[in-house]
C-alpha cells in the first residue's frame, strides 16, 4: 500500500510537473501568437507607407514631366519671341532708314 501510495504521490507530481510545464508552454505559445500579431500589424503598416510613398513618388514623377513640358513650351516661347524681337528690330531699323531717306528727300 506504501508503494501504491508513492506510485500516487510520484504520479501527482509528474502531473502537476507536466501542468507546470503545460503552462509554460502556453504562455509561451501565446507570448509568440502576440508578437506575430504586433508583426503583422507591423508589415501592414509598412505596406501602407510603401503604397503612400510610392503614389507620392508618381506624383513627383508626374510633377517633374509636366515642368519640363513647361519648360520645353516656354524655350519655344522664348525662340519665338527672339524671332519677333529681331524682325521688330530690322522693321525699327528699316523704318529709320526710311523715315532718314523721306527727311532728306524732302529737305532737298
Amino acid at each position: 500500500m506504501d508503494k501504491l501510495r508513492e506510485k500516487l504521490a510520484t504520479l501527482r507530481a509528474e502531473i502537476d510537473a507536466a501542468n507546470e510545464r503545460a503552462e509554460t508552454a502556453e504562455q509561451a505559445l501565446k507570448q509568440l501568437e502576440d508578437q506575430q500579431t504586433d508583426r503583422d500589424q507591423e508589415l501592414i503598416s509598412y505596406q501602407n507607407r510603401i503604397r503612400r510613398l510610392e503614389d507620392e513618388a508618381q506624383m513627383r514623377e508626374d510633377q517633374l514631366d509636366e515642368a519640363k513640358q513647361f519648360q520645353r513650351d516656354n524655350e519655344a516661347t522664348l525662340n519665338e519671341s527672339d524671332v519677333l524681337v529681331k524682325k521688330v528690330v530690322t522693321l525699327e531699323e528699316r523704318f529709320d532708314d526710311t523715315e532718314s531717306k523721306l527727311r532728306e528727300a524732302l529737305e532737298k
